[in-house]
């Protein structure tokens, strides 16, 4: 249906095109300013749109949580 008609096409492409800049430009600066080289990273790692390929060097997310105090 998309493929159909060329006019959708161009549209479809033109809003990812508007989306992709207006997320490059208007939201990764703020993480990038707060997490710095951790944000860099977590960029390099996980594709910006879409899951990423499974294989070995997909990064995993480890979650880190405190130790529970125990009371005895």
């Amino acid at each position: 249906m998309l493929f159909s008609n060329p006019a959708r096409l161009g549209y479809a492409l033109a809003y990812w095109a508007w989306l992709t800049a207006f997320v490059v430009v208007k939201e990764e600066p703020d993480p990038r300013r707060a997490f710095g080289p951790a944000f860099e990273s977590y960029c390099r790692e996980v594709p910006r749109w879409g899951p990423a390929a499974a294989g070995p060097e997909t990064p995993t997310l480890t979650v880190h949580r405190p130790a529970e105090s125990r009371v005895d």
